[in-house]
């Protein structure tokens, strides 16, 4: 049986190897690129050229409102440029899972792009009844489970071979405590209580 410190060096070691920062321009009317290929655990430079003067945000939608040229943020996702909750012309990021994102202002002209994520673990994501994120993720100490209804939840936090580490139950409060992990790769497994999985996301841990 692997130590906890053992398994958190094995988990942080995925996530650290070839980490790489790549930058995504916006451009007065393009990203660039507009499709951008990363490895999990790289970080991604979203960075406003100076000659850019028209408005423009970067704001991750629905893959399905995405190819319908729609500008709907998704719930608990990126936002970020002219009017967004976080403003200004330079964001670092590390996906965890593809992107897709738009600028509110010009999606129906083709401003838009995807960052496709490569890599994980032992275990795939898997996709439930209902869309379960994690926000913010990659995380700290916290994170807070993103999901469509108020019903009570039960959070399971396993390694790259399925084993259990952390189990949490959540009523009301959707706010998962992170603090007892170190830092890594995980998967999050999201269960109604007494019920159907809900969904199996990938949460990076990082301190």
């Amino acid at each position: 049986m692997r130590t906890p410190s053992a398994l958190f060096l094995t988990l942080g070691a995925l996530c650290a190897q070839a980490q790489t920062t790549h930058e995504l321009h916006v451009s007065e009317s393009a990203f660039n690129p507009p499709y951008l290929r990363i490895q999990l655990g790289d970080h991604v430079r979203i960075v406003w050229d100076r000659e850019v003067t028209a408005k423009h945000t970067f704001t991750q939608v629905e893959q399905a409102t995405w190819e319908v040229d729609g500008t709907t943020p998704l719930s608990g996702g990126y936002r970020f440029g002219e009017g967004a909750p976080e403003e200004g012309r330079d964001f670092t990021i590390t996906p965890t899972n593809d992107v897709w994102y738009v600028c509110q202002f010009d999606a129906e002209k083709g401003l838009k792009g995807i960052i496709h994520v490569e890599g994980g673990m032992g275990m795939q994501e898997t996709a439930g009844p209902h869309e379960v994120r994690f926000a913010p993720n990659p995380a700290s100490g916290r994170t807070n489970v993103v999901v469509p209804d108020g019903w009570p939840i039960t959070v399971r936090i396993l390694d790259g071979t399925g084993n259990q580490l952390a189990q949490q139950h959540l009523f009301a409060g959707r706010t998962v405590d992170l603090s007892n992990l170190g830092p890594g790769l995980y998967m999050a497994e999201v269960w109604y209580t007494d019920g159907p999985l809900l969904g199996r996301k990938r949460l990076l841990v990082e301190r």
